[in-house]
């Protein structure tokens, strides 16, 4: 076990290597009280993680999901960070952690049987919806899979 995890993946990020991270573990959330974010209905602190390895290690982002049919077999979903803020309608200056989150939530909602941390839901910290964010927001469209 590494004892300090940020390190460990900026070091692997400077040598080329490829990291995947899971935004939806959310009991390895590190919530920033600054930046509220609505997920699931509930209104959390955006997950500070993903921000701060982009930010410092300035490495290109691409968001992917697997996707479980009900043929049982999966369906790859990919899109780059840049395209993903595209996708968001109207465009909008978000971080890519807040806009990995939204797609995430459309997939969740548009499969809700599918998703395996409900069990984790209840462990969402909540705050308190600021005035300036929207009680619903604007969906966002389903990305398409990269590879069938």
């Amino acid at each position: 076990k590494c004892p300090n995890i940020m390190t460990a993946v900026l070091n692997d990020l400077k040598s080329n290597r490829v990291v995947v991270t899971q935004c939806d573990e959310i009991d390895e959330w590190r919530p920033s009280s600054r930046q509220p974010v609505s997920f699931l209905g509930k209104v959390t602190g955006l997950d500070r993680t993903m921000n701060v390895l982009i930010k410092r290690s300035r490495s290109a982002t691409v968001f992917g999901l697997m996707h479980r049919k009900t043929d049982h077999r999966y369906r790859f979903v990919a899109v780059s960070g840049e395209d993903l803020n595209k996708k968001i309608s109207p465009p909008e200056s978000m971080s890519l952690g807040a806009a990995a989150l939204i797609f995430l939530e459309q997939y969740i909602y548009k499969y809700p049987e599918v998703w395996y941390q409900w069990k984790k839901y209840s462990e969402i910290p909540t705050f308190k919806r600021p005035e300036s964010m929207p009680e619903n927001a604007t969906p966002v469209p389903l990305l398409n899979p990269s590879l069938g």
